[in-house]
């Protein structure tokens, strides 16, 4: 159906950034998605007339969305449609790659540039004897369609830490991490010292942590450490309750991360702090965000407003619901940034909404304070009396990002995003 990952966003953003065009554009395709919008709305008066449900009244919320986002000609939102490209590719012959797979001396293979096959082994004689070997068994491939070099080398992968990447904490009396518990790089963003630093929870890392990531070689490598986090444990009363942590990145790993802020397909976008009412968009737009956990997901803010006492202060939240059962975060999706997609032509520009900290499971009284559960997930034993996770229902809990920005500059840290307008 409308389906943004089929859309080539870099082409459309390039084509559309004249005035004259976008209005062009956008009049096109209000013109176009006029009988989609048609179709929605008498799916929707479909849906009124059958049996309520909880499944039926998640649709119908999913289709109240489309309403909202598809242009028609009472409407200014859009999202827009277009059969993706036919993207050329190429096949390793399959004898080919049988044989490599089976040689210990062989690092790597594969087709470079089209017409280049490109074997990388472990040492020069192993070089010559396999380039020999090749050309004699594969004649058909390397002497009229393939240009065979064989290379000594080992090659490797350098993955960049971007947003939504596994996070890994150590704190300075430890001796090594834990694997089995990690957070979520939120987003990068400098201050004003244009020092890079990235956002996450405070529950997630505290200060002086040191700060680990994926990395292909050793498991794990250190990034930064943490600079600031806000204490929610120890203080007697918290004025406001913010979940927030922000880690300083060591400078020579500075080049190796993705700095920019990315959409739902992962496209580098503009980033706008969302400053409007959440009733504006409550049940009406589609929220994503990326976790490590569960990686992209999508969904609906439910409740843009709920008041919470917690530690004798307060906290100002927003919940988002699952769609269809797909669970919008999971236990170590804490510090995930919560977005929107701009309804424009260019589909260039995120809406920051918030952050998540964790799921509300409402408990019942027991003399304690109600309390955000931070996990996602909770234990029970199976058939033979071992522990197992499994996911719990409840809303998730977001803390506005621009009530967290205003909350940092009053401790003196003025964040932003890269490319924020």
């Amino acid at each position: 159906m409308l389906n943004v990952s089929n859309l080539d966003t870099i082409a459309i953003r390039s084509a559309i950034t004249d005035p004259e065009v976008r209005e062009i554009h956008e009049a096109l395709t209000t013109l176009l998605e006029t009988p989609v919008w048609e179709l929605l709305v008498e799916i929707k008066q479909n849906i009124q007339l059958s049996d309520a449900s909880h499944k039926v009244d998640m649709l119908s919320m999913e289709l109240d969305v489309l309403l909202n986002t598809v242009k028609h000609v009472h409407s200014r939102d859009m999202i827009i449609d277009r059969v993706p490209e036919y993207q050329a590719y190429s096949d390793i012959p399959k004898d080919v790659k049988d044989y490599l797979l089976r040689k210990r001396e062989i690092n790597g293979f594969g087709i470079m540039n089209n017409n280049e096959f490109r074997i990388f082994v472990n040492h020069e004689n192993k070089r010559r004897h396999l380039r020999q070997n090749m050309l004699r068994m594969f004649p058909n491939s390397f002497k009229t369609k393939l240009n065979l070099q064989v290379k000594v080398g080992k090659p490797c992968i350098c993955f960049y830490s971007q947003q939504g990447d596994k996070i890994y904490t150590r704190s300075s009396s430890e001796e090594s991490t834990n694997g089995n518990s990690y957070g979520t790089l939120g987003g990068f963003v400098s201050d004003q010292n244009n020092d890079t630093l990235f956002l996450t929870c405070s529950h997630v890392c505290q200060k002086g942590d040191i700060i680990f990531a994926g990395d292909n070689n050793s498991g794990i490598k250190r990034i930064g450490e943490c600079v600031f986090a806000n204490n929610l444990i120890t203080k007697p009363t918290i004025d406001v309750f913010i979940d927030v942590a922000l880690v300083k990145i060591d400078s020579e790993v500075v080049d190796s991360c993705n700095l920019s802020m990315l959409d739902n397909t992962f496209q580098q976008s503009n980033v706008k702090i969302y400053l409007e009412n959440l009733h504006n968009i409550a049940k009406r737009a589609f929220v994503y965000k990326i976790g490590a956990s569960t990686s992209v997901t999508k969904g609906l803010i439910t409740s843009p407003e709920f008041h919470l006492k917690i530690t004798g202060g307060r906290a100002e939240l927003f919940f988002v619901s699952d769609i269809a059962d797909i669970p919008f975060a999971e236990q170590g999706d804490s510090g995930s940034i919560v977005f929107m997609i701009e309804n424009s032509s260019a589909l260039d520009t995120i809406h920051v909404i918030g952050m998540v900290s964790g799921v509300f499971t409402p408990r019942q009284p027991s003399g304690e304070d109600e309390k955000v559960d931070k996990n996602r997930k909770t234990e029970k034993k199976d058939d033979g009396g071992a522990k197992k996770e499994v996911s719990c229902t409840g809303d998730i809990t977001c803390f506005r990002i621009d009530t967290t920005m205003e909350f940092l500059r009053k401790k003196g840290i003025d964040v932003c995003f890269r490319n924020q307008i």
